[in-house]
């Protein structure tokens, strides 16, 4: 199975919901899942090469409501590249 996962950023200096995702992708590698994310992140930050799966990111986004007009248009081309998605 082919996992989307949205998050608003894997900067390991959130903490919280990226460490969920990561062990939780990690687990589901194991039992042979493919996992790729898409983040609000800036594409250029250093963070987005050494995270342990393949992630896009689509900022930057706006502090107030972690918004970006990049994620919907990149959904919407990818979105069938996946059998399901998870939003965090």
């Amino acid at each position: 199975m082919r996992i989307l996962r949205v998050i608003a950023s894997v900067n390991p200096r959130d903490g919280g919901p990226v460490e969920g995702l990561r062990s939780s992708a990690e687990m589901h590698q194991l039992r042979g899942h493919e996992t790729e994310v898409v983040s609000l992140d800036d594409p250029d930050a250093d963070y987005l090469k050494d995270f342990p799966f393949p992630v896009f990111g689509q900022g930057p986004r706006t502090r107030v409501y972690g918004y970006t007009p990049r994620l919907v248009p990149w959904l919407k081309l990818n979105c069938g590249r996946f059998d399901a998605a998870v939003f965090h």
